[in-house]
């Protein structure tokens, strides 16, 4: 008979096991979660901590060093879950492996309870009970506390903390990082299906989850991160043979599909009863989830508040499945990250540094979100960013393909007319790029002065003009829209298109503008228009994603920048009244407002048939309508009245 000496027993009992945190700017509820770790009832030298920080500016990775047995630091290109978890579990060294956020906090007994379970036969996952810190703080902490609850038993999914067999995730090549929430149920689910076994979810506390001071919008943003998950997981679900969580997809629009059969019925048979059949539905569904909540809390406060979240979540879970069903069809946004959590302290928040890290010289500070130099709230920009070859090459794509060569055609022979120009005329194309404009120009038989501050835009621009074979009528030089080296009163016509949205101090840029044209001269603005519907919905896809780019508020309207390999991109919505009244205040009157483009969705989607559509929209609206208030691109035709000095 074999005797098993203490130390076997004690191995057996408490096997290594791999615990990876993951975290990015968590900041003092980082360190609460690995100090929990450290005091939990398991043998110190049995656990392999390892800290993976998602590209922190908060110092996380150097104040989780001493907690941490080793320290993982990533940058996806788009920072995820599933990014930060693969590069965790690919470099533990046991069998075992335990996943945290880096704001939970580990129960003291939850990794022998765990050990002992994941012995079951056909069990490669084990989870427990995941509960929100001082649930009753607010009406949405609840919520989410009830959200994190999964019934005991054996589960197909499991959430982010769960103790996983290492061999189940090699077999499945971990999580998908393709996916922007969902990303533990899809790998539950395809190991499942892989015949691998099943989750337990065990009724013992695991972890406690701080979420911070959540807002109700920031909950409604939580919801459409999940609709858009339910839908995605179980689109991928129903292709693989499946049918999981379909009937979770189809519960999310059921009561807003009855109201919708409601109303149709009430104005069909001319009565409200269908109506109220509706709301008698909803409150005995009420009634169904207060008795439901009343077993678990046992209190009737909290039962009726509880049962409301049913109610609540609806609508934005909705808009998560059409987002997704939008981004599948047009390829919009795919892959932004929908994010909705708040940090609770000031530590805690994105962009906060240690003031030993805060960098010394001049009074500049580093942006977390964007990477960029700030300068009293303002992104330092260089012109350094338009020498990108790149960056025109993908301007053209987008902008300039053959689908807006008549939109183009069209908007500059009108342009011409409104500067009174004909065939021998001569005109400042300032900001020509690579020349697609001026090129139309010269087209028409006018001598084209092709300006720009970039030398790669200029090149490409005489490439462009050697082409064509209209080198006679143009002169390229370069030159900075904000200090332009031409005598006063030198142009009859300038055209400026595209070019104000880019450029940091647009007062300036108009001074020399009107400064460089004769008296009674015209000049032709192309600019972003700040209230069109393309930048009303801009705004409101990325303030309900939480899609995160530096921006600021003006005079002239909001500027946001954009991270590029060369540096940060300017790109303004322009408040156009503002620039007329600006441009009247250095001697130009507005003689016309008229639209160009009416959306620029046709540069943002990839589908060819959607950018057809769009392409068609724009040269219809610019053709026949020309209502300029909602367009996206608005065309400004201006004329010099009073001289205009180099001081304005």
């Amino acid at each position: 008979m074999q005797t098993l000496d203490s130390s076997t027993v004690q191995a057996t009992e408490t096997p290594p096991i791999s615990i990876v945190v993951i975290g990015r700017n968590e900041g003092a509820r980082l360190l609460r979660c690995l100090n929990s770790i450290c005091e939990a009832d398991f043998p110190r030298h049995q656990l392999e901590v390892i800290y993976v920080d998602t590209a922190s500016t908060d110092g996380s990775a150097k104040r989780a060093e001493p907690l941490a047995d080793r320290v993982v630091q990533i940058r996806p290109a788009r920072p995820s879950a599933a990014a930060a978890r693969n590069a965790g579990w690919q470099v533990a060294r046991h069998e075992l492996v335990q996943f945290l956020d880096g704001d939970t906090v580990l129960h003291r007994d939850w990794l022998r309870t765990a050990v002992r379970a994941i012995r079951i036969p056909h069990v490669f996952c084990v989870s427990g009970r995941r509960e929100e810190a001082d649930p009753q703080r607010s009406v949405v902490r609840y919520w989410v506390h009830r959200d994190w609850c999964i019934p005991p038993g054996l589960q197909r999914v499991c959430g982010g903390d769960a103790m996983f067999q290492r061999i189940t995730l090699i077999d499945l090549g971990g999580y998908d990082e393709t996916l922007i929430a969902g990303e533990e149920p899809d790998l539950c689910l395809r190991a499942v299906r892989a015949h691998k076994g099943r989750v337990l979810s065990l009724d013992v506390p695991m972890t406690v989850h701080d979420i911070g001071e959540l807002t109700l919008r920031q909950y409604c943003r939580r919801c459409v991160r999940t609709g858009h998950a339910y839908a995605e997981v179980a689109l991928r679900e129903v292709t693989r043979g499946g049918h999981a969580w379909v009937r979770e997809n189809l519960r999310i629009p059921f009561p807003l599909m009855l109201l919708a059969a409601a109303l149709f019925a009430s104005l069909s048979l001319h009565t409200v009863w269908p109506l109220v059949a509706w709301i008698a539905i909803l409150l005995g569904q009420y009634c169904r989830f207060v008795i439901s909540e009343l077993r678990v809390v046992k209190s009737i406060k909290w039962s009726l508040l509880g049962a409301l979240r049913r109610f609540v979540c609806k609508p934005p879970q909705l808009a998560g499945q059409f987002l997704f069903l939008f981004r599948r069809l047009t390829g919009v946004g795919r892959g932004h990250i929908i994010e909705y959590d708040t940090c609770s302290s000031e530590l805690d928040r994105p962009g906060y540094k240690d003031p030993e890290e805060l960098p010394q010289g001049p009074p500049a500070a580093h942006d977390a979100r964007s990477g960029l130099e700030v300068h009293r709230g303002k992104v330092a920009v260089d012109n350094q960013v338009f020498e990108s070859r790149k960056l025109y090459e993908t301007w053209n794509a987008q902008y300039y393909d053959s689908r807006q060569t008549q939109f183009y055609d069209e908007t500059l022979r009108r342009i011409v007319q409104g500067l009174g120009l004909s065939r021998g005329d001569e005109v400042l194309d300032i900001g020509c790029g690579p020349g697609a404009h001026a090129l139309r120009l010269a087209g028409m038989g006018l001598r084209v002065v092709a300006a720009d501050v970039s030398r790669t835009a200029l090149a490409l621009a005489e490439e462009a003009v050697k082409d064509a074979g209209l080198q006679e009528q143009f002169t390229v030089c370069q030159q900075d829209i904000t200090h332009l080296n031409f005598p006063d009163g030198r142009f009859q016509a300038v055209l400026c298109w595209g070019v104000l949205m880019h450029v940091s101090d647009i007062a300036r840029a108009v001074a020399e503008l009107s400064r460089v044209l004769q008296l009674g001269g015209r000049l032709a603005l192309g600019v972003n228009n700040g209230s069109s519907l393309d930048a009303l919905l801009v705004m409101a896809f990325r303030t309900s994603v939480r899609r995160r780019v530096e921006s600021h508020w003006e005079l002239f309207g909001r500027c946001r920048y954009y991270g590029t390999p060369s540096g940060p991109l300017l790109v303004r919505d322009i408040r156009v009244p503002h620039l007329i009244h600006h441009a009247s205040s250095v001697g130009l009157r507005c003689l016309e407002r008229r639209a160009g483009q009416l959306t620029e969705l046709h540069s943002r989607v990839r589908t060819p048939w959607l950018r057809d559509i769009f392409a068609r929209v724009n040269t219809i609206w610019s053709r026949h309508i020309a209502w300029p208030s909602i367009a996206q691109n608005n065309i400004l035709i201006f004329e010099k009245y009073a001289a205009a000095g180099r001081n304005h």
